[in-house]
């Protein structure tokens, strides 16, 4: 957590990629109220979505800070296009000549829908356009970190709504090659993902799936489906193969969407927690145990959460590509976790998972009473010091065995509890690796300077090497593990 503090600072004076020099942790801390957090560091103003076909201040949604566009496929989605499909639709330029009129398919394309998606109207009855409150029910009085004032003027070609907790569905159709397209798109998939998944939330609702909607783009005859993705930004991704409007390959696709299950969840009710005083405006975390409400009324004790926003990581090489391996270093750790039989994992790791909301991220693990290792301890110069060390060195040998190299060994990353059992933190920067890879520290090693590279990053390495006992000890457990 501390960490991206660092990155914020680092950013302001030195553009070039940084490491953190100092990694995060669940410790203790002195804490704040929402309300002091709001006057000292979070942003007075909410992020501003313009309307997709009047674009105003602020900018339409499809923009770098919150939303991506990728051939890449899928995050969270299993792919349904095969790589060589891909490949076509990314070399292929469509003329406007050959897209006729739009107005003749809106029918075909509302007629067929999801089986939890409901068609209220056409664009007809909308003449000048109507707002997003009233339309999905995506109002500034949905709560949500950091805040989002939607569009007041939205034009969609189909009036859906889904059914509560699931995913969200709307359709374009265009005659000619247009800026609005996309955006238009994006807009009203997310915003009715919005009304289906946070409308009628209490708190800042984050989701253990990643919130999901579908859209189908029509030029106008021949069409496919976007799969939009919410996992802090917005991924934007073809999702099926080109088919003609109304045909059975259509309605075959349509049918063939993931209903995602929605029910697991939890609320944040900001105003209602301690937060720690160094918390900004891309990232806050808990200073003290906190009892979450997850569904069904469910009290979940005793809980550290970390809320990063979608602007978090902007000031790495590849923001929206961190974001995606974010997603899938959690979804790896809670495999291999939950693989292992009840006592197996080293008690130097902590249950940690990732959950998605409206463009944040949350991480949450059980709050750990302790404080940060000192330097003077990392060197494991005395034998409880290498007894603390050498549990951390199980620790990072059983990730890496599994595909997991963690390397960020510095003091905020490493917890002495009350106990005086040292603790392992902060999973966001671990490098997901193939299982079995990984067999020497030499190895390690070889990755992360592949990983630094790679990523522009700078001190990716020396983080690993910064305690050369620690290191020795990782080495041993490699020898005997």
């Amino acid at each position: 957590m501390l960490s991206l503090r660092k990155l914020q600072i680092a950013k302001q004076v030195n553009l070039a990629p940084v490491v953190p020099t100092e990694g995060g942790g669940a410790a203790a801390g002195t804490t704040c109220t929402y309300a002091e957090l709001i006057a000292k560091v979070l942003p007075s103003s909410p992020i501003r979505v313009a309307s997709p076909t009047r674009p105003g201040a602020g900018g339409a949604l499809l923009r770098s800070s919150l939303a991506t566009f990728s051939f890449e496929g899928p995050v969270f989605l299993h792919p349904v296009l095969d790589g060589g499909s891909l490949d076509t639709m990314r070399s292929r330029n469509i003329a406007p000549d050959d897209l006729l009129k739009e107005a003749t398919v809106y029918e075909l394309v509302g007629e067929t829908r999801p089986a939890w998606v409901t068609l209220l109207g056409k664009r007809t009855r909308l003449s000048d356009g109507m707002p997003a409150d009233i339309l999905f029910g995506a109002s500034t009085s949905i709560p949500s970190f950091p805040p989002v004032a939607w569009p007041g003027n939205c034009i969609p070609e189909l009036l859906t709504r889904s059914s509560r907790r699931h995913a969200g569905f709307n359709a374009e159709v265009k005659s000619v090659s247009s800026a609005h397209v996309w955006n238009e798109l994006v807009t009203y998939v997310t915003l009715s993902t919005v009304d289906a998944l946070f409308r009628c939330s209490s708190g800042a609702r984050y989701y253990a799936n990643p919130p999901v909607g579908y859209g189908v783009v029509s030029f106008p005859h021949c069409g496919y489906i976007m799969a939009v993705e919410w996992v802090g930004k917005l991924f934007v991704t073809p999702y099926s193969q080109p088919f003609f409007i109304g045909s059975n390959e259509h309605k075959a696709a349509v049918a063939g969407l993931p209903d995602v299950d929605f029910n697991e969840y939890f609320d944040v009710h900001m105003e209602d927690i301690e937060w720690h005083r160094l918390s900004n405006r891309s990232v806050c975390w808990t200073g003290a145990s906190t009892v979450l409400m997850a569904e069904n009324d469910k009290h979940v004790a005793n809980q550290f959460v970390k809320l990063m926003t979608c602007e978090s990581f902007d000031h790495l090489f590849e923001p929206a590509g961190f974001l995606r391996r974010l997603y899938q270093t959690y979804k790896m750790y809670g495999t291999v976790w939950d693989a292992e039989a009840v006592g197996a994992v080293p008690r130097a790791l902590l249950k940690a998972r990732l959950w998605c909301g409206v463009f944040a991220v949350a991480v949450t693990m059980d709050f750990i009473d302790g404080v940060e290792a000192t330097e003077k301890q990392l060197q494991a110069s005395t034998f409880n010091d290498e007894k603390g060390a050498r549990a951390i060195a199980t620790a990072v040998v059983w990730l890496a065995r599994r595909g997991l190299i963690y390397y960020d060994l510095r003091e905020p990353n490493i917890l002495v509890d009350s106990d005086g059992c040292w603790r392992l933190i902060d999973y966001d920067d671990m490098v997901v690796v193939d299982p079995g890879s990984v067999n020497t520290v030499a190895d390690m090693v070889k990755v992360l300077e592949t990983e630094q590279q790679r990523q522009r990053l700078t001190g990716v390495v020396a983080a690993f090497k910064r305690f050369p006992k620690l290191v020795q000890l990782i080495d041993e457990a490699f020898q005997s593990q």
